[in-house]
């Protein structure tokens, strides 16, 4: 059962409290993090998928295939060291 569809309080509750956007990351990119990734867009969050964090289940087509979904569907993809230089405050 995907993450955002097992929470024991509504859904809307946490889109008053948080951040439209989401990140996301894992294995198996292009069944399990895909598949969690369109139900929180499909619940109206902004999905943002960490490219060089995930891992496909299978050749590397199926990455290069998720990752075209993510950009042409439903949200965006970025790079962890992209998404860190433009966080405030970083030290590295």
């Amino acid at each position: 059962m995907p993450l955002l569809r097992a929470q024991p309080e509504p859904v809307e509750a946490d889109l008053a409290r948080a951040s439209s956007a989401t990140f996301f990351a894992g294995i198996a990119t292009n069944v399990c993090v895909e598949s969690t990734l369109g139900d929180a867009y499909f619940l109206e969050y902004w999905p943002i998928l960490l490219a060089d964090c995930c891992l496909q289940a299978g050749p590397p087509s199926l990455q290069e295939a998720t990752l075209y979904n993510v950009e042409a569907f439903f949200g965006w993809t970025i790079r962890a060291q992209e998404l860190l230089s433009h966080l405030p405050g970083r030290v590295l």
